[in-house]
């Protein structure tokens, strides 16, 4: 139901700008959503014409050791490896409230 509405936008998006985050950083919910829900977001934007996508992503990934830099890693690879749409990664400093829960 969803990608039919955004289908029914096609050609009215220019751009698709992605800053969805998990909230705790553990490897469920990092790759729900840093990996997945990012991926369908990347998704929806093709399907409806989007020419370009903006990923907010984290500088932390270039040396991953968690979860969600891992997943963010994911994302990034599918983005660069699709010819749809030109994309700009985004790679800010990152501030943690907590790293809690995000160590194994």
């Amino acid at each position: 139901e969803v990608m039919e509405q955004v289908k029914q936008r096609s050609g009215s998006i220019d751009a698709v700008v992605s800053c969805l985050a998990s909230r705790s950083g553990i490897k469920r919910e990092a790759y729900a959503i840093d990996y997945q829900a990012t991926l369908n977001c990347m998704e929806a934007g093709i399907a409806c014409g989007a020419k370009h996508f903006v990923l907010l992503s984290a500088i932390c990934v270039r040396k991953p050791l968690l979860q969600f830099q891992h997943a963010k890693l994911k994302f990034e690879a599918a983005l660069q490896s699709q010819s749809s749409m030109t994309y700009s990664i985004v790679r800010p400093t990152a501030f943690f409230k907590s790293v809690s829960g995000q160590l194994e």
